[in-house]
């Protein structure tokens, strides 16, 4: 099983994608990802802010994976 620091570039791709158009939430959504296997819960929270703005179909889930952090 390999784990996202197989990949560092695989970040930077997906910033930058996200930085040219910031409606494409599945970006946002891997970087969460990333930076949740960092343990950063920081950045984890105010990621997750936006995408429950821009991935208003998800919101509930986004808003369960917030309250979920805590645990991390």
């Amino acid at each position: 099983m390999f784990k996202f620091f197989d990949f560092p570039y695989l970040k930077e791709q997906l910033e930058s994608v996200f930085e040219k158009n910031p409606k494409v939430y599945n970006c946002l959504a891997l970087i969460f990802d990333l930076e949740l296997e960092n343990k950063n819960k920081e950045k984890c929270f105010k990621i997750i802010e936006n995408l429950v703005e821009i991935d208003y179909i998800r919101k509930k889930y986004w808003l369960w994976r917030k309250q979920n952090l805590n645990e991390i």
